[in-house]
């Protein structure tokens, strides 16, 4: 009795928190994302799933021992332990590279389903081998004690991580801070030069450009196009905003994270595979800080004023609850009354499927946001962003303004409709009518440049961390019209415009070029190495051959 306790409760531990362990592994992916969201109710909701998986096949043990049919009886006791086996099997795959997305897509129903066929398959043996049930269960005992101290081990550090109060986002560095440590806003601006860096998400070029659908109308970025240098071909170095906004910010092509810390991340580069801290490598607030430049930030998914915390005169970032499986299903539980989380839990560790926005029928609904709330929350962060950037635009601080803005990315914050939904009325916006959000704020940016006189005396930079990535194609939901948007996608396209202060007439480059040549112009730039148009136009010419020879020379190297 004490032996299938024992197992019962290793077993049901097992069942609904090896989804943690990876948590466990890289507790900075938590640590780095997402701090304001109280994930107390997501570990209790857990914890109590667990309790109630234990206590479900510590019955199905106990009613093995009361049956008299000892053919039955047998199966059982087989069925939970091979439960066991398998939710331990698992649990290692999900840290072998590789693997984890299996791991986690297998989920507890297929679990079950294999313990039942190999649990009659070990009693139909049992003849060949009277003993075989009492071997497997001493083994067991011993399995568990230790299976039970290796999760505590990796799991409760997290957990009690996960389940702190967190510190407000805006908490986390002082508005203003390098004012602070000395000198006034007017000395500090006056003769400054004037940098805004508009870095939009998920901002496809092809699918904005080259490929614009009729509905789509973009009429602030088309104006700003006619007094630009716009490249027709310029390619972000990433895929991935984790990755690519680091790239754009130190002019080092990085291909992954090697880990997250609190505070920083930890890049691998994509040539030679050295690792760089986000942090201490090198990059424009830096080197803006340099020159006494002032430095204002409004960003979201990366911690901006955690990393660089008094090197910024301002800054405000949002958190992005999306940003892994394991934070997009904590968002949506910690939205539920507790019968509902509870529900919830069970029949999503059973699918073992992550949440599907398009799944809003029947008991699914319990977990999944659907399109309206997640579109709900982006639609919250861009108007804090919104409300963010008109404050420090208006607050007299001028210098290097870098706005990594949580728009156009699919799924938006867009009220209007789409069309041809393909039957399916939660497609809610279509991606056209995100990138006229895109427009609208760019265009809001600029009118309040205007307004205070600083447009035409800075230097603007308009461009995108990537461009529309592939896993959207798998949506369900998606209607006809952006299904033919998503046809002419490029995850690495992103528009390059440049405006010199004074403006200037349209000149369009058809040479491609990365975005890894921003980080280096804007560097020479607060540095005074560019100070008039034919300069300017004499370093992108430098810099387009430079990269041109180096694409050339790692070409070479890799054959």
């Amino acid at each position: 009795m004490r032996t299938g306790l024992l197992v019962s409760f290793a077993t049901g531990v097992f069942q609904y928190l090896n989804s943690w362990i990876r948590l466990a592994l890289i507790p900075g992916d938590v640590e780095y994302h997402v701090r304001q969201f109280d994930f107390q109710h997501v570990v209790h909701v857990t914890l109590l799933n667990s309790l109630l998986a234990a206590l479900v096949l510590a019955a199905i043990w106990v009613l093995g021992m009361r049956l008299r049919n000892s053919r039955i009886a047998e199966t059982l006791h087989f069925f939970v332990l091979a439960v066991l086996a398998i939710t331990i099997f698992r649990s290692i795959l999900l840290v072998i590279p590789g693997t984890g997305s299996f791991a986690v897509d297998f989920g507890n129903f297929w679990v079950d389903v294999l313990a039942c066929a190999v649990a009659i398959a070990a009693q139909r043996l049992v003849k060949f081998d009277p003993a075989a049930l009492a071997r497997a269960t001493r083994v067991a005992a011993p399995v568990s004690v230790a299976s039970i101290a290796m999760l505590a081990a990796l799991i409760l550090p997290v957990l009690v991580s996960l389940g702190r109060e967190r510190a407000p986002a805006g908490m986390d560095a002082p508005a203003n801070a390098m004012l602070a440590s000395g000198g006034t806003v007017s000395d500090r601006v006056e003769h400054t030069p004037r940098i805004l860096w508009v870095i939009f998400d998920e901002f496809d070029a092809s699918v904005a450009f080259e490929n614009r659908p009729a509905s789509m109308k973009l009429p602030h970025i088309d104006h700003f196009l006619q007094e630009t240098v716009s490249f027709r071909h310029a390619v972000s170095p990433s895929a991935h905003t984790v990755t690519a906004i680091p790239s754009l910010l130190t002019g080092i092509s990085f291909s992954g994270v090697a880990r997250k810390r609190e505070s920083d991340l930890v890049l691998t580069a994509t040539t030679g595979g050295s690792e760089y801290s986000f942090r201490e490598t090198p990059n424009v607030i830096d080197w803006a800080n340099a020159a006494g430049v002032p430095v204002t930030i409004v960003g979201w998914t990366h911690p901006y004023c955690r990393i660089f915390g008094s090197k910024l005169a301002q800054c405000a970032w949002f958190e992005n609850p999306y940003m892994s499986s394991a934070q997009t299903w904590a968002t949506t539980l910690q939205s539920l009354s507790w019968p509902k989380a509870v529900a919830a839990q069970m029949w999503q560790e059973a699918r073992g499927a992550t949440a599907d926005p398009c799944d809003e029928t029947g008991l699914r609904n319990l977990t999944a946001m659907g399109y309206e709330g997640i579109r709900t929350t982006f639609r919250s962060i861009v108007e804090n962003q919104r409300t963010k950037v008109r404050e420090f635009l208006r607050s007299g601080v001028t210098g290097l303004r870098i706005l990594h803005l949580a728009t156009p990315k699919p799924l938006g914050v867009s009220d209007s409709p789409s069309t041809e939904a393909s039957g399916h009325h939660g497609a809610g916006a279509s991606f056209a009518s995100d990138y006229e959000i895109a427009d609208s704020f760019f265009g809001e940016i600029r009118s309040l440049l205007e307004e205070r006189g600083e447009w035409d005396s800075t230097f603007v930079i308009l461009t995108s961390d990537h461009g529309l990535r592939s896993f959207w194609e798998e949506i369900g939901c998606m209607s006809n019209e952006d299904r033919q948007m998503l046809a002419h996608r490029n995850e690495l396209s992103v528009p390059l415009m440049l405006k010199w202060p004074g403006g200037g007439s349209a000149v369009s480059v058809e040479q491609p070029v990365s975005t890894l040549i921003l980080a280096p112009l804007v560097h020479a730039y607060l540095r005074r190495e560019i100070r008039t148009p034919g300069e300017f136009n004499a370093y992108l010419e430098q810099a387009m051959l430079r990269q041109a020879e180096t694409q050339l020379a790692e070409r070479r190297l890799s054959r």
